[in-house]
């Protein structure tokens, strides 16, 4: 199943449409590059000459999504979803975003970098690492990438996709997403 964001929107509900293929979305996995920080190789490595450079900015959009998916809670005050970085990235650059925004890194309950596991999308044996580090359904999962073969090789493991790419970003509108 592929959904994609079709004039700045999606939604996806879960419950109802998609309910006899996927169960209630329960982990959300979080591409970075282009999908929740701006990226660009060049910038990056004059940061690590120049720590005065910020080289990631925050796509906002999505920024706001993620601390409003980490702030649900149920009525006892536990969380309703787990978040997840799934991206290939080298850990020097991971560590340096780490180092900027340690607030945002740690609203997650799972990271993996492609330059520390030594795999990369879209190989599915990176997807497939993901969900076997964390004993993650994969019923249970939606992964927002700005790569359409990432979100294909996601599928091929039963993860929902959702392609967030340039147009998205120049938008400024976050994704309607209803996860039930």
């Amino acid at each position: 199943m592929r959904i994609t964001l079709i004039h700045s929107v999606v939604f996806v509900a879960l419950v109802c449409a998609y309910s006899s293929i996927y169960s209630a979305v329960k982990h959300i996995i979080f591409d970075v590059g282009n999908v929740l920080f701006t990226y660009d190789p060049q910038t990056i490595k004059n940061a690590y000459k120049d720590p005065t450079i910020r080289p990631f900015h925050p796509i906002k959009t999505m920024h706001t999504f993620v601390w409003s998916l980490a702030n649900k809670k149920d009525a006892e005050g536990n969380k309703l979803y787990t978040l997840y970085i799934l991206s290939n990235w080298s850990s020097r650059a991971f560590n340096l975003l780490k180092s900027h925004y340690p607030e945002f890194v740690a609203l997650f309950d799972g990271v993996v970098i492609s330059g520390q596991v030594h795999m990369s999308k879209p190989d599915v044996a990176i997807y497939e690492h993901l969900l076997a580090t964390y004993n993650l359904n994969p019923a249970h999962c939606v992964f927002f990438d700005d790569q359409q073969v990432n979100i294909d090789a996601a599928e091929q493991c039963g993860i929902m996709g959702v392609l967030f790419n340039e147009a998205h970003m120049k938008t400024g509108e976050m994704p309607q997403v209803v996860i039930a």
